[in-house]
């Protein structure tokens, strides 16, 4: 869960873990889709790679 001051950094080392690329692949493979709403880029990361509700929150609202 985030920290009081909204740090979404913190979980960035668990989907490292979990999905096994840096970050910065994650920050690479949403640049794809600035134009598109927060649901859109949620849905992205969720249905073609699996992740959570809490990870992809947090890649996204970085």
């Amino acid at each position: 869960m985030p920290t009081a001051s909204g740090d979404r950094s913190q979980f960035f080392p668990a989907i490292e873990k979990k999905h096994g690329l840096p970050i910065s692949h994650w920050f690479s493979a949403l640049e794809e889709l600035t134009n598109a709403k927060y649901p859109e880029q949620i849905a992205y990361l969720r249905e073609n790679h699996g992740f959570s509700q809490a990870h992809a929150n947090a890649v996204v609202m970085h």
